[in-house]
Order: structure tokens, then sequence, then C-alpha cells
């Protein structure tokens, strides 16, 4: 799989980042990324108001990458979800059918609080439920009262597939490898198999 970190930048997330808690995270999921894929790095996108792609994180150029990152003022999770879909399918974001491609996209999905857009996020997922992605949603900070959306998307209807997971940290700093990775996989494996046989992916 291609693996994708995305990455919520704002302003409540300020303390997340300059307290080192998003940089150490993102070492975690390149981690995992360098067992899904051969290339090397993990994509890393953001979103506030809007979203940014800002290229691969590797092992030549993971210190400090997401440190530094400028925040924004608002959370909107369709605006991210759409451009992920358009880098990887060139799609714009719009629905186009089933998609069939190499290999999945596994995308790491991480925020502290809920969207602007629900509407327009609920439409990504169904749309994109026709393509090889997986959403894995992970909430984090120390309020998860604005997160109840994202597990309504982990049980959301009208999808070719179930193509999205929630899970909960607080402190990603608090879970050991172990209990993190196993979180991050606790839906991808059977994703797979189903994605398979509908044909999605060839290999």
């Amino acid at each position: 799989a291609k693996v994708a970190l995305c990455l919520d930048v704002s302003g409540s997330m300020s303390s997340l980042y300059s307290s080192g808690v998003v940089q150490r995270l993102a070492e975690r999921v390149l981690a995992l990324g360098l067992n899904f894929d051969d290339d090397g790095s993990i994509d890393v996108f953001t979103f506030g108001g809007s979203a940014t792609y800002y290229g691969g994180m590797g092992l030549d150029n993971f210190r400090g990458f997401v440190t530094s990152m400028p925040l924004e003022g608002a959370t909107d999770y369709s605006a991210a979800c759409r451009l992920i879909r358009e880098v990887y399918f060139g799609n714009s974001g719009q629905r186009v059918g089933t998609l069939t491609v190499p290999n999945p996209v596994y995308v790491m999905f991480v925020t502290d609080g809920d969207t602007s857009n629900r509407p327009a996020v609920e439409e990504q997922m169904r749309w994109s439920s026709a393509e090889p992605i997986f959403w894995e949603f992970m909430g984090v900070g120390g309020s998860t009262g604005g997160l109840s959306f994202l597990q309504s998307l982990d049980n959301l209807s009208g999808r070719m597939v179930d193509n999205a997971h929630y899970f909960n940290a607080a402190n990603p700093d608090n879970l050991s490898d172990t209990d993190l990775y196993d979180r991050m996989l606790t839906e991808y494996p059977g994703w797979v198999n189903q994605v398979k046989s509908r044909g999605l992916v060839t290999v």
C-alpha cells in the first residue's frame, strides 16, 4: 500500500506540535509505512480551512518535518479528502465510479476536533468507497467530545465497502508501538480482502 499521513493544522493543535507529539507520531507512521511500501517514504498532507500536500517524508528528511507547519483557523476534513483523492486518483475529489489501481492507499488521518462540513465529508466517504483507499481516523488531544462524528464515519451507511476506522488516543506518546499499530490496523486487513474480491486492486 501507499501510505499517507494527513494532519490537522487547526489552531487547537498548537500544543501538540510545539511539544513534539505530532512529530513523534509522524515518525511512527513512517516506520509502519516503510513496511507497507518500498519507496522509502510516506506522503504528508495537512488541513485546516484548506488542504496542502507536502510531498514525501522519508528517512532522509523526517527530522522536524512537521514541527514548523503553519497553523490555520478552521477544520474542514472534506478539503483534505478531496485533495488526497485528487493526488492519488486524479479525479478532483468527485464521484468517478469504481476505480481499479495496482496498490491500495492507506490514509492515517489525525485530528483533535470536529469538521465544519459534515455532509461534504460523508459524501467523500461514500464516493471513495468505490476506490482502493482506506481512511484510518485518529482522534488526539485532551477533549474527545467533538470527535463523535469520526465514530459515525466508521459506521456510515451507503458505501460500497466499509472504508474507514476510528480510534482515540488523547496523547499518542502514551501508546506503545504494539498498541498503536494494533489500533491502526484493526480493520485494514479485512478491508484489503474486500477490495481485492471486488477487483479494486490488482495485487
